[in-house]
């Protein structure tokens, strides 16, 4: 694979058809790294993920970037169509589908929240393992 900029889009927590246009950003590399995305694609990686959104230690809602150089990365047009399962509570008429939509929503944040720690476990531990050569 490889990264040609990077761009960050909450999911929606609601069932339903989105359409987004996100426009991407890429670090300012040196030229070395300029001449590599020339002749064979790519762009210099982040060592942190966390710069692409507001991570969750930060209390401000806006990330403050101004010692990163980037440069713009181009648009992505993309269309999400999100849908919600959840048969444990269809059987019991007392829920509303509201709850439902509240419930299937925060199942989706833990799982997702779940995968973004596993990776960011099997990074450092990667970073670890390069360090070690």
């Amino acid at each position: 694979y490889r990264i040609e900029g990077y761009a960050a889009q909450p999911l929606p927590p609601l069932p339903g058809r989105y359409s987004y246009s996100l426009r991407t950003w890429r670090p300012v590399a040196g030229f070395i790294n300029t001449l590599r995305r020339f002749f064979t694609g790519g762009t210099a990686e982040l060592e942190d993920l966390t710069y692409c959104g507001i991570p969750r230690g930060n209390g401000d809602q806006i990330l403050n970037k101004r010692r990163l150089k980037v440069v713009p990365g181009g648009t992505i047009n993309m269309v999400m169509s999100i849908i919600q399962q959840s048969k444990g509570f269809m059987k019991n008429q007392g829920f509303t589908r509201d709850t439902l939509d509240r419930l299937s929503a925060g199942t989706l944040i833990n799982s997702v929240d779940s995968v973004l720690e596993q990776f960011k476990l099997a990074r450092e531990r990667m970073i670890r393992a390069r360090a070690m050569d």
